[in-house]
């Protein structure tokens, strides 16, 4: 396990220049193995580098998503919840067993985290994450709902799938993204199924200045 604290610095106009900074990594737990593991958090570590200080980038982009920000996103996408789901599908494409679904969710969770853009747009996001089979919606609890997102991924040559499992948090009076946690093949290996390969906390100000 490794954790680093960051920000992005969103503007008021979005389509001005954004703002990022890292914090140095941080070593944690060792799961399995000890001595491979903690030869591989160095590495890990290593390759993170030192933190950053703020420095100027343009708005961000998704993991995978090509050369498309999130801005993009929230411009192109339709406003109807199922019709956003369509539309996500023919962007994405085909994919191995199971994973249509998995993408759809996984674009969704990932815009929504970035906690930017109207709220219209992000209703009607929550609306098409919820629709997604493999979605559930939990109970409120301390102001807060976790929705969680199951798809199976399997192998393009093999009959064989695994879990992996999604889930995003929602402040239900800001509709702001709390924490989101991504975790592949739940309940094997040697990792037990409730820690995520990643975890990712966020809070949300509003400042003058950059610090």
């Amino acid at each position: 396990m490794i954790s680093r604290s960051g920000a992005d610095y969103a503007p008021a106009d979005l389509h001005s220049e954004w703002y990022q900074e890292w914090g140095a990594p941080v070593a944690g737990g060792v799961y399995g193995d000890q001595a491979q593991g903690h030869a591989l958090q160095v590495e890990t570590m290593q390759a993170y580098g030192p933190a950053v200080a703020p420095f100027p980038s343009d708005s961000p982009r998704l993991p995978e998503s090509g050369a498309e920000d999130v801005l993009w996103f929230f411009e192109s996408m339709p406003r109807d919840p199922a019709t956003m789901i369509a539309w996500i599908h023919d962007y994405q494409g085909s994919d191995v067993q199971g994973w249509a679904d998995g993408k759809v969710g996984w674009l969704l969770i990932g815009l929504l985290s970035h906690n930017v853009g109207d709220p219209g747009m992000r209703a009607a996001m929550y609306q098409a994450l919820s629709l997604l089979p493999g979605s559930t919606v939990g109970a409120e609890q301390d102001g807060e709902r976790t929705v969680t997102f199951d798809s199976h991924l399997g192998a393009s040559e093999t009959a064989e799938t695994s879990l992996r499992r999604f889930t995003l948090t929602i402040d239900m009076a800001t509709g702001i993204v709390t924490e989101t946690t991504d975790t592949t093949s739940v309940g094997e290996g040697p990792i037990p199924s409730d820690v995520p390969d990643s975890r990712m906390a966020f809070e949300m100000s509003v400042v003058d200045t950059l610090p």
